[in-house]
């Protein structure tokens, strides 16, 4: 373990489920990518950083595009001019078969602007209700903001089905609702069980744990500049 100080990330949301989950996942190894190859990372939250920065409000970012990346990197580039610092930002979504692929990049606000959780499943279970077909997948794509132009970028999918009903106590967004295939249960109810959870977030951190250096292509992941 390196003992240079930790290379502090805001993390570019105020969902502190997303929060706490990614906080967890990345914890204090060395992510072994670049520039943070040998040190470790301490994610912050909007909150933190707002506070031990002295810094006015955080930005609102309005996700308007229809791909998970543009929406991430908007969301990277926003709150990391604002706090100044590196910034890592998810965009992430429920992609049915049945219905094409959506909600996908629209997942939060399937039901409505308001973006409640329960609706969004409720109008799911609804509009599949007489669908035999019930595959689908979490995706995740992450972004790291490293500098004004410079990004990495990582992608992380798991397959399931939509449940009939929902399952789980201690879930959110669309977890009670979604079956990880090869576990037979919920994203809910392993978290009701202090299971470790194999989802679209976790193996998104894990290819960003990868130490590769090609560029973003096909799911891998490298520093990456437009244009």
């Amino acid at each position: 373990m390196s003992t240079e100080l930790p290379v502090q990330l805001v993390f570019a949301s105020h969902n502190r489920n997303k929060f706490s989950e990614m906080q967890s996942l990345l914890g204090r190894q060395p992510l072994g990518v670049g520039i943070f190859r040998e040190r470790t990372i301490e994610l912050l939250s909007v909150a933190q950083v707002q506070v031990q920065r002295g810094l006015d409000a955080p930005p609102e970012p309005v996700e308007h595009f229809d791909s998970y990346f543009q929406n991430a990197q908007l969301k990277a580039d926003e709150f990391g001019e604002w706090a100044g610092m590196p910034a890592l930002a998810d965009d992430s979504g429920l992609e049915v078969f049945a219905l094409n692929g959506d909600p996908g990049v629209h997942s939060a606000y399937f039901a409505g602007p308001a973006g409640e959780h329960a609706a969004n499943n409720k109008k799911l279970l609804e509009v599949l209700a007489d669908s035999d077909d019930r595959r689908a997948l979490f995706r995740c794509l992450l972004c790291v903001r490293l500098e004004k132009g410079r990004y990495m970028v990582a992608e992380g999918t798991v397959e399931g089905v939509i449940t009939r009903e929902p399952r789980g106590l201690t879930g959110w967004g669309y977890e009670p609702i979604f079956e990880i295939s090869e576990l037979g249960k919920t994203i809910a109810e392993l978290r009701d069980e202090g299971a470790p959870i194999p989802n679209h977030r976790s193996r998104a951190v894990a290819q960003l744990r990868g130490a590769l250096t090609s560029p973003f292509l096909n799911g891998r992941i490298g520093e990456w500049t437009p244009g």
